[in-house]
């Protein structure tokens, strides 16, 4: 990605040369100092250390996403190939090695062992983009800037269906993310042991039982066109296109409203959209910062806690506040973070925990032991690390009117010799893999430590 591969990533760069650095939209207004120093002090107690690095493919990494168990990950790079591994039942079981670093140091595993991929799928011609499971660990689309998507059988290693589209694939989700129950927020096999639950940009974990057919399909353009496998290859179902005002689609989601179905993008013109699902309209829209600048990714929510995360390429990750009902209800900017990631003119991309942490105390109250984390990767070869647990507290929703803006409270994870384009969290457990341009994953795991 170091050569003339860097000109296909920059995809939908802002039309002037040089974008405004870190300037902010309309309502993004420095924290109280009362929210400030809190946020600092949280952040203080995270402590995510490096237990692993996972090597085999020859190019930039530009999407990692675990299974819906945890106990395979998937990355798709530019090497054309997307490669499986096998992390064991708990997601990090087959690492091998001894901790270095105790204490105060690091806490690197120096000379963490995982074994070789369980599977390197062959098929796409040219880069592999983004990645979307399945209900199960059996199944797993692929998108590329081949024009195509791929749906894998993990069993067998081969691509079982192959659809066509007009231009580069730049997002996929199954259309059953929208249907997740509110009592089945986790990974079925471990949710009895362990209570969290996380989603990535695509909220692939806490779908119901179900079939895997209806999956929807952004590719640079300014439509979202939706496949059924059950009536062939070709797209079968459009939605924008026609509506004025947006840009080409660079991403999309399905987040959780009670009173309609409906998919949520992200544009280069900065503006996020929600569209019915039935009817195909657009239902609302809000513009992500006044600058009009690209949405590199957007994140929905973990099980029912009602945010959504947009990454921006003027380095701001915005965290908005859903609605119950998105019909009648306003979308409000919660916080605004931006503690030193870089996002500008790369296809950056973020998720988010939302669950227990090992050993932790308590944050919102003396019955709720839930943190919510989102990460996000970094052109400066990083990933960073947000705690927002105070800010999803009912007091703090009230006490604050407008949106919040953060500096310097984030865990910075250092170590990717490149890009780090795209981060997820394990299902259930508080592990984080990062993708990077060095062609490398890296696996941190939350270890209890005291505070500083």
């Amino acid at each position: 990605c170091r050569s003339g591969s860097s000109e296909i990533l920059k995809r939908n760069s802002v039309e002037q040369s040089t974008p405004p650095h870190r300037r902010l939209g309309a309502g993004d207004k420095t924290a109280s100092a009362l929210a400030s120093r809190r946020v600092g002090s949280i952040s203080k107690r995270r402590r995510f250390r490096m237990s692993g690095e996972l090597k085999g493919h020859k190019g930039a990494i530009y999407s990692v996403k675990f299974s819906p168990t945890g106990r395979f990950l998937s990355s798709g790079s530019l090497d054309k190939t997307l490669k499986l591994w096998d992390l064991g039942p708990r997601g990090e079981d087959k690492m091998n090695g001894e901790r270095a670093g105790g204490g105060g140091g690091s806490g690197v595993h120096k000379g963490a062992m995982y074994p070789k991929p369980k599977l390197s799928l062959v098929g796409h011609a040219v880069n592999v983009s983004c990645l979307a499971w399945g209900n199960t660990d059996s199944k797993l689309l692929s998108g590329s800037y081949d024009h195509t998507v791929r749906l894998w059988d993990i069993e067998t290693g081969k691509a079982v269906e192959i659809f066509s589209l007009p231009s580069m694939v730049q997002d996929i989700s199954w259309a059953t993310d929208h249907a997740r129950s509110r009592n089945n927020n986790s990974a079925p096999n471990l949710r009895r042991n362990i209570s969290a639950v996380s989603t990535d940009a695509k909220g692939q974990t806490g779908r119901p039982s179900g079939g895997e057919n209806l999956f929807y399909v952004a590719s640079s353009t300014t439509t979202i066109l939706g496949f059924d496998r059950r009536v062939g290859p070709k797209p079968c179902h459009e939605i924008g296109g026609s509506v004025s005002g947006g840009g080409r689609i660079n991403t999309l989601c399905l987040p959780i409203w009670e009173d309609v179905s409906c998919l949520t993008t992200g544009d280069t013109k900065g503006l996020i959209r929600a569209w019915s699902l039935r009817t195909g309209r657009c239902i609302t829209q809000w513009k992500c910062g006044f600058e009009g600048l690209p949405i590199s990714n957007l994140t929905p929510p973990p099980g029912m806690i009602p945010i959504l995360v947009a990454n921006s390429y003027d380095d701001v990750l915005r965290v908005y506040r859903l609605p119950p009902a998105i019909r009648t209800g306003k979308v409000k900017g919660l916080v605004n973070l931006n503690g030193g990631h870089r996002n500008t003119n790369w296809p950056i991309k973020s998720a988010i925990f939302s669950g227990i942490l090992p050993n932790d105390k308590p944050i919102l109250s003396s019955n709720q032991h839930v943190n919510t984390l989102v990460a996000t990767g970094s052109t400066d070869g990083k990933a960073y690390i947000y705690d927002i647990s105070e800010f999803l507290s009912p007091v703090h929703v009230n006490e604050i009117k407008e949106s919040v803006k953060m500096h310097g409270d984030a865990e910075v994870l250092t170590g990717h010799e490149g890009r780090v384009y795209d981060v997820n969290f394990h299902p259930v457990r508080p592990l984080l893999a990062t993708a990077s341009e060095d062609s490398t994953i890296r696996l941190w795991l939350f270890l209890p430590t005291k505070k500083l």
